[in-house]
């Protein structure tokens, strides 16, 4: 069981999450979309979920879905998010 299920589908940013966990000796799994995540939670729950949003799938329906499963109010989310700078944003920074 993956104590850590990452749900991303952009794998440049979920596996080196991942290792980077691995080198903190916490066990993680990917998933890139949020059909194959469900799916994972069904077979092993993780304690912690991070979910990318969006996600193809949706990030929304996938937390739903976790939650619905059994003991799944005792999986902690957090969802990950970014956004790409804009010329505004760094101006509106200053």
């Amino acid at each position: 069981m993956s104590v850590v299920l990452i749900v991303d589908e952009n794998r440049g940013v979920a596996d080196p999450l991942q290792r980077f966990l691995a080198d903190q000796g916490i066990d993680a799994s990917v998933e890139t979309d949020a059909e194959a995540a469900l799916a994972s939670a069904n077979r092993a729950p993780p304690r912690v979920a991070l979910v990318a949003s969006p996600l193809r799938g949706g990030a929304t329906e996938l937390i739903r879905r976790l939650r619905a499963l059994p003991d799944g109010d005792r999986i902690d989310v957090l969802i990950l998010t970014s956004a790409r700078p804009t010329a505004r944003s760094h101006k509106e920074a200053r």
